[in-house]
């Protein structure tokens, strides 16, 4: 068995339902309480460590319900984050592995993340809520829409915020979103202030890392809580955690808006990416996209490494190989596919995109061929036969 069959046996992908209790190397589940291990992201998953289901006591038809995947495709996260419309993108080399919980309590929704590799973010938050994110150390060094963060903050906006995130390689993070509705009226009734007076625009809170780090434990807290089916009451749950944002938001140091420059260089990554996508066959060295984009290779090498972390030419690479990884997994196996696509995407020697590939993702491209519509298939099975029983 090769090392990718080991860590799909030891990582596949699927959603756990609420009748079922998941355990793995990250998520141990030990005397019905969750706790929650760092990442290792050294090596591949041991498959004697591999995810086991089994059942738990009934709950009542009312009580939150708790989700749990353990998966080595970073389009399963993004998939599997209710009312969030993002996409991954994997930046640095290396097979991918990621776990996700997250828990709707109605009025608020709690989610831990991990990440094993530097990946783009990119997309809109949910509908009508507020997000807050506790900068901790396990984060340190992403990037926030071009504002690079660190130990301390509490990441705050609005829906209407886009998300523009670059993660760091082992990267962890606590989410909290509160519907918009609810966090005014906590904010009437507890503070006696409007919310647009203590988040006048989206905005990084500086608070200290004692009160960050206790809005992450508070919201990991109420995950196990969920999980171990020790959730005694939903809306105590919810009124501590809104309270912990509120003391933020009225404590905090709010810091300025990312500067022009940023924006202007957000722009500058952005439209080569629109001329790189929209035609991918046409090779165009750093030195021609900079005068497409009327600045200098300088400028266009700074605006990439602010942005992204990369120089344009290692990113752009990475670009075309996630939207060539996402086209294959549309399609069924057929013959010549592998090469059919790789050639749309500006790689014209199947050899070297396969070489490519492997060294980024850690798989062969042929094992990308339909994957999307096979383990929706198997996740699919999965869930009848857990909840089955």
């Amino acid at each position: 068995m090769g090392q990718r069959d080991d860590l799909r046996q030891a990582a596949p992908c699927y959603h756990c339902p609420v009748n079922v209790v998941f355990t793995s190397s990250i998520w141990d589940v030990q005397d019905q309480k969750t706790q929650c291990h760092p990442l290792d992201t050294s090596m591949p998953l041991d498959p004697s460590e591999r995810n086991e289901l089994r059942p738990v006591p009934a709950v009542s038809s009312g009580a939150p319900r708790a989700h749990c995947l353990l998966t080595s495709d970073f389009d399963e996260i993004s998939g599997a984050l209710q009312r969030w419309a993002c996409d991954f993108s994997q930046l640095d080399e290396g097979e991918f592995i990621g776990g996700l919980r997250f828990a709707d309590l109605k009025t608020v929704q709690v989610l831990d993340v991990q990440l094993n590799r530097s990946t783009l973010l990119r997309g809109g938050h949910p509908k009508r809520a507020y997000v807050f994110s506790p900068i901790e150390e396990s984060n340190e060094g992403a990037l926030w829409r071009g504002r690079k963060l660190r130990p301390g903050m509490l990441n705050a906006r609005t829906a209407d915020v886009e998300i523009d995130h670059r993660t760091c390689p082992r990267y962890r993070s606590a989410d909290l979103v509160i519907d918009e509705d609810h966090l005014r009226a906590c904010a009437l009734s507890y503070l006696g202030v409007e919310l647009d007076d203590l988040m006048p625009c989206s905005s990084a809170i500086v608070a200290d890392n004692a009160s960050t780090f206790r809005l992450a434990q508070l919201i990991r807290a109420t995950l196990g809580d969920v999980e171990s089916r020790r959730f005694a009451s939903h809306q105590w749950s919810v009124d501590r955690l809104v309270t912990c944002v509120l003391e933020l938001l009225g404590a905090g140091r709010r810091l300025p808006e990312v500067q022009t420059s940023s924006t202007r260089r957000k722009e500058i990554v952005r439209q080569v990416e629109r001329i790189v996508i929209g035609d991918p066959t046409v090779p165009q060295s750093a030195l021609q996209l900079a005068m497409t984009t009327g600045v200098s290779r300088r400028a266009l090498d700074h605006a990439f490494l602010e942005v992204t972390g990369l120089p344009p030419k290692t990113y752009l690479k990475a670009l075309r190989l996630n939207c060539a990884r996402r086209e294959l997994h549309q399609h069924r196996p057929e013959r010549g596919i592998v090469g059919r696509i790789a050639s749309r995407w500006g790689f014209l020697r199947p050899d070297h995109f396969a070489a490519d590939f492997h060294q980024h993702f850690g798989e062969l491209p042929s094992f990308s061929v339909g994957r999307k519509n096979v383990e929706m298939s198997a996740l699919a099975g999965r869930r009848l036969v857990t909840e089955s029983r």
